[in-house]
């Protein structure tokens, strides 16, 4: 709208109509961009958790505790089992679980935002939320635990013929709605987003 301020109450909002109309309403020709700065700072953890509904605790008490929370993956353990052999990757666990969440924290201090991500989910750990977790320690370990969820591109391009499908779910119908693509026997990999920061990946 070419404003100067973020928040705008006045009249239609045509911004979103734009945007939601994919080109059919007109072509932006001009905008007022605001910028940010990078942030300083970024931590990554991999949790290995019991169920679903553990995942939807989870990204409850994140959001809670820690503002800079920028991402949550779902990966269910199918989607694991395929970018493992996909991508030569090893399991950071013991043993399987049936749901992952991949978490990345961003701020401005490295050392001090990673205590606080540790702190809950030690606490997520000891109330049975998560059944195990690691803390990327280096952006090296951040890389290689994102490879896990980056693997469902390379799954795809040996995957043919495919459908990519990119819908919106209600957190609370997502596990029906995974449960209910496998029984149909889909088979490639299900990409679902529930919420902001939270998406969930099912292989199916």
């Amino acid at each position: 709208m070419l404003g100067r301020v973020t928040k705008n109450t006045t009249g239609i909002d045509l911004k979103h109509l734009f945007i939601g109309s994919e080109g059919t309403m007109g072509v932006i020709t001009r905008l007022v961009l605001k910028f940010a700065p990078l942030p300083g700072a970024t931590n990554t953890a991999l949790c290995a958790l019991p169920s679903f509904e553990a995942a939807i605790r989870l990204v409850h008490e994140l959001r809670r505790a820690l503002p800079g929370l920028s991402a949550f993956e779902v990966m269910w353990v199918n989607l694991m089992d395929a970018a493992l052999a996909v991508g030569q990757l090893r399991l950071p666990f013991d043993k399987p679980a049936p749901v992952y969440a991949l978490v990345e924290l961003q701020g401005q201090n490295e050392g001090e935002d990673r205590a606080r991500l540790e702190a809950v989910l030690g606490n997520a750990l000891e109330h049975g939320t998560v059944s195990d977790v690691v803390v990327a320690q280096s952006l090296e370990d951040a890389n290689r635990l994102w490879a896990y969820r980056e693997a469902i591109g390379e799954m795809l391009g040996q995957t043919q013929p495919y459908a990519a499908f990119d819908i919106g779910i209600p957190m609370a119908e997502m596990a029906g709605f995974v449960g209910a693509v496998r029984e149909a026997g889909a088979p490639t990999p299900v990409c679902a987003t529930a919420a902001p920061i939270f998406s969930g990946t099912s292989g199916t």
